[in-house]
């Protein structure tokens, strides 16, 4: 199980000041220009939150000199007028996010079988040429990227029980991508333990995300098989059950990133927010549905 890495980690937008939203709509505009520059067009359509995470981080971590913003018009809609974050890491995390993206596209086309698998093949088709230009630009990372795919397969294939082990393969995958190409041994420690704790974080919200889906399609999850589903429990039930264990450790993984954010980014306003009200908000989205919708009903 490969986790979606489309719109889990969001800022929490009412408690944004303007000019915080315009810097986190920059880097969202230049990681998206990269992408178009570095790994073709097609690339753009597969931007995610998730990436601009990256970004801030690699930036916040290595404590980065070469960002700069400058005005433009956007790429794919020319009459818009949008400002631009440039940085290497910048750069660099347009590539990650193309490979990330690429091995979830090839993980779908694994999963699903015939004739369910048609339009990931399509799409793996058609993202082809961007894989390759981004690996050329990121051979390290594409390489780190397809051992990790290839240990959470075999791990899927033997109906692994053991949670934590899954969960790693990815988190210190992404926690690798985090880290790469920041010199500096301290700096790269803390990009490391971010990308270490945002990827479990990712990979538990998916995983209860996909709980009911999984049970009815068959797919590997490993919360069922941690908290060794009951004959007679349905998905909701089940669900339930396990939601005090995964809040719990959910919780954890912002306490672990806020730690990290103290050693990088204590006055960086856009990540504190992510970090402490964006996940938040949203692993209370997932977990509580219900309580989530009365609770933007009565617009709170």
């Amino acid at each position: 199980m490969w986790p979606e890495l489309f719109g889990y980690v969001l800022p929490h937008k009412p408690e944004l000041k303007v000019k915080e939203y315009e810097y986190y709509k920059s880097v969202y505009c230049g990681v998206c220009k990269q992408m178009g520059a570095r790994c073709g067009c097609i690339s753009r359509f597969f931007l995610s939150y998730d990436s601009v995470f990256l970004a801030l981080s690699q930036m916040a971590a290595a404590g980065a000199e070469d960002v700069r913003v400058t005005a433009g018009r956007c790429v794919m809609n020319p009459f818009k007028k949008v400002h631009y974050c440039h940085s290497k890491y910048i750069d660099y995390c347009a590539d990650a996010s193309v490979l990330l993206v690429w091995h979830k596209i090839k993980d779908d086309v694994r999963d699903k079988k015939f004739p369910k698998n048609i339009p990931a093949r399509l799409l793996s088709l058609l993202m082809a040429p961007s894989h390759r230009r981004a690996a050329k630009n990121a051979g390290e990372t594409d390489a780190r990227i397809a051992r990790a795919m290839d240990e959470l397969c075999a791990l899927e294939d033997a109906r692994s029980p053991n949670m934590d082990e899954a969960a790693a393969t990815f988190f210190l995958m992404l926690a690798d991508v985090c880290a790469a190409g920041i010199e500096d041994r301290t700096r790269a420690r803390v990009a490391y333990e971010i990308g270490k704790n945002i990827g479990r974080w990712i990979y538990i919200m998916d995983a209860y995300n996909d709980i009911a889906e999984d049970l009815e399609s068959g797919g590997f999850n490993p919360l069922v098989y941690r908290y060794e589903k009951k004959d007679d429990e349905d998905a909701a039930a089940f669900s339930e059950r396990i939601r005090g264990d995964v809040d719990y450790t959910l919780a954890q993984c912002i306490y672990n990133l806020s730690i990290s954010l103290d050693f990088c980014a204590r006055e960086d306003a856009v990540l504190q927010n992510i970090v402490n009200m964006g996940l938040a908000g949203k692993q209370f989205s997932v977990l509580y549905p219900e309580e989530y919708k009365k609770k933007t009903e009565r617009g709170g």
